[in-house]
């Protein structure tokens, strides 16, 4: 295995092919990114290179590639003397590369163990043919390597699998190349028979096979995959386990599950039952990093063997919190703005709301979740409600926003309304498609009610609450400017007598409650059509629309008459009033308000 340039920690496939470049060569290939590199038997215990590909590798790099790889890594020269000896071979071997260089492979192994993979390389050396030498096909080991070369305990040494690269002849001479792969894992995994070469060739060839590929694939995915025996105690693991725990060659091996596994013995019962449980892996002793562990059972009950998973969920875990942060802040923001948010399913049905959307449509969180939304909108217009509908159809159906038309009221359960502004959006998923709406609902009762107080001060008298001289003006201005037909329209003009000595006698306060008494009494009198107003002091006028100068005289004489009977009581004095009415019907020879209200007051 090879790590790529960028990233040294990653593992890719060695692989080792012929060529006919000079002089004598072997092309490593990275898969990712795709880089080559042709690497030159130049010395003893030193490989030179050219390289060809988008990333540009050192010499020094892809030496030390090849030094730390987890797999041995041999060239012989044409006299089956060894020119490059790597770490993993030193450590698994007991010869340390000073040693090995520039001796035959068969002087540092002198067993008879050896005879079918020197029969190999012969082939690879002398006819250019490559071959397999698997401990599956020979019944024996083909090297006699070690985990631990220091412990007697290990007698079975280590299962290999050993690829010879032949190298093409050339100026510099014939080369190939060894590449053990430690396959021990697998071979007890397997329980692989113990039968005579001859009574099982075939078989073994298919088993070594499937060996091979059962390796590629343990050693490739990128779960950490740890076998443990009937004790909890680690076997063996693949080369992702190694990485996720920082581990170097067999470290390991023999420590209990719990040492790289927080609490895996008080999890071991549910995880033998199948769940998936999260711990603490532990990585170079002291690191400690959040992993999803779970353990299968191989062979026979009898057995107790187990195959730990572990998956790093580390970013996972730190997403999820990221998540759950950004998610907190959203619902405190939410909270914290006066607006009414409520966000729906693509079908409509409430799935959040804050808490001001829950005080304004006085309900709780739980009462609103899985509703439609349209059932907690109580307009008490017909066409508000039906603003509202088609507003949520378009946002979920077409992707279209709406916004609020006029004043929409709002009423509940106890008779008290409100009015809202509003306006729906639809929510789009990363990829474009609607997966809800979102409302947004504003309370402007307040606003709305100073608007309604304000306009009425602007438009009315603040003694009599009558309509003051700039609305009736405005008023009269649309009736001279809006007649139509033979249209008929009065206007009459009021003249108080009397008005001043009241106020003369009895002060101010006076006069303007006789006004307020003698005001109530004609608004009486006039049809609900008609505009009575103060114009200023004791002027008054009053706009009967739709009426005929007959119709219009009677209803002046009567509001003389109501007039000329009030008697207004102050102090222990009575005092009655008079009043002078003037009466024009506004026809076209009117041009303008104040031809209108000079004709009147002249009448």
């Amino acid at each position: 295995m090879v790590p790529a340039a960028n990233n040294p920690k990653q593992q890719f496939q060695l692989i080792s092919i012929p060529c006919t470049t000079t002089p004598a060569t072997a092309r490593i290939s990275f898969r990712t990114p795709i880089v080559s590199a042709i690497f030159i038997m130049s010395r003893p215990g030193r490989l030179d290179f050219r390289h060809s590909g988008p990333t540009m590798l050192s010499k020094e790099t892809i030496h030390d590639t090849l030094q730390t790889l987890h797999e041995g890594i041999v060239v012989l020269d044409a006299a089956y003397q060894v020119v490059f000896w790597n770490e993993w071979m030193s450590e698994h071997s007991g010869t340390p590369a000073s040693e090995a260089l520039g001796r035959r492979l068969h002087d540092i192994f002198p067993t008879p163990e050896t005879n079918r993979l020197l029969e190999a390389i012969e082939q690879a050396l002398e006819k250019g043919q490559g071959s397999v030498v698997s401990q599956s096909l020979c019944q024996v080991q083909p090297l006699p390597l070690s985990r631990h070369q220091d412990n007697p305990s290990d007698p079975e040494g280590i299962q290999q699998f050993i690829t010879i690269h032949p190298l093409r002849k050339t100026d510099a001479g014939t080369h190939c190349l060894l590449q053990i792969s430690d396959v021990s894992w697998i071979w007890k995994t397997a329980g692989l028979p113990d039968k005579g070469a001859e009574a099982c060739s075939s078989a073994a060839s298919e088993r070594c096979l499937r060996e091979i590929s059962a390796h590629a694939i343990i050693e490739t995915i990128h779960e950490a995959i740890v076998a443990l025996d009937r004790n909890s105690k680690i076997t063996s693991m693949n080369r992702s386990a190694k990485e996720m725990l920082a581990l170097e060659g067999g470290r390991a091996t023999g420590q209990e599950a719990d040492t790289l596994f927080t609490d895996y013995e008080t999890h071991r019962a549910a995880l033998l039952a199948g769940q998936e449980v999260e711990l603490k892996g532990c990585r170079r002793s002291t690191e400690l990093f959040d992993v999803a562990v779970a353990v299968s059972c191989i062979g026979n009950e009898s057995d107790g063997r187990q195959v730990l998973i572990a998956r790093d969920i580390t970013k996972q875990k730190q997403a999820e919190e990221s998540l759950h942060r950004e998610k907190e802040f959203t619902q405190i923001t939410l909270n914290a703005i006066h607006e009414a948010v409520i966000t729906t399913d693509e079908k409509g049905r409430v799935n959040s709301a804050n808490q001001a959307a829950c005080d304004l449509l006085r309900r709780e969180q739980e009462e609103m979740l899985d509703r439609p939304l349209l059932d907690l909108l109580t307009f008490t217009e017909l066409e508000h409600r039906r603003t509202a509908r088609q507003g949520i159809n378009n946002a979920l159906t077409y992707g279209k926003s709406c916004a609020s038309d006029g004043l929409p009221e709002l009423r509940f359960a106890n008779q008290e309304s409100i009015f809202v502004n509003g306006r729906i959006d639809p929510l789009r998923a990363k990829n474009g498609s609607i997966v809800g709406s979102v409302a947004v609902l504003e309370d402007i009762t307040n606003e709305t009610r100073m608007r309604e107080i304000l306009s009425y001060q602007a438009t009315h008298d603040d003694l009599t609450s009558l309509i003051n001289r700039r609305e009736f003006e405005r008023r009269l201005e649309n009736a001279l400017t809006n007649r139509v037909g033979d249209a008929h329209h009065i206007l009459l003009y009021f003249d108080l007598d009397q008005f001043k000595l009241i106020n003369d006698n009895c002060g101010h306060n006076a006069g303007d409650q006789m006004l307020r008494q003698l005001t109530s009494i004609l608004a009486i009198r006039l049809r609900h059509t008609d505009t009575l107003a103060r114009l200023g002091g004791d002027e008054f006028a009053a706009l009967l629309p739709h009426c005929g100068v007959e119709v219009g005289r009677r209803i002046a004489d009567e509001l003389r008459e109501l007039v000329r009977e009030f008697r207004f009581n102050w102090g222990g004095r009575t005092f009655g009033v008079g009043v002078s009415i003037g009466l024009v019907e506004l026809d076209d020879t009117m041009h303008g308000i104040v031809d209108a209200l000079t004709a009147a007051d002249s009448a």
